[in-house]
C-alpha cells in the first residue's frame, strides 16, 4: 500500500513539471502559408493530384501509397 502511495505521489509531481500547453504553440498564418504550397500537388480529402493525398498520413508508413512516384 506504501509503495502505491509513493508512486501516486511521484506521477503527480511528473505531470504537474510536464508543459500543458507546449503543443498549441505555434504559428497558425505560417502554417497557412506553408500548406498552401504543400497543396498545390497534394490533397486532403484522398483525391490524388501530383503527389499522394495527405488524407490518413498520421500512421502511415513512409512511402507506402500504391503507386505515388517518390
Amino acid at each position: 500500500m506504501k509503495v502505491m502511495k509513493t508512486a501516486a505521489v511521484f506521477m503527480l509531481a511528473g505531470l504537474a513539471l510536464c508543459p500543458s500547453g507546449a503543443a498549441a504553440d505555434g504559428d497558425a498564418s505560417r502554417g497557412e502559408k506553408l500548406f498552401a504550397r504543400c497543396s498545390a500537388c497534394h490533397s486532403v480529402n484522398g483525391q490524388e493530384k501530383i503527389g499522394p493525398s495527405l488524407a490518413g498520413v498520421v500512421g502511415r508508413k513512409a512511402g507506402s501509397v500504391e503507386g505515388a512516384r517518390y
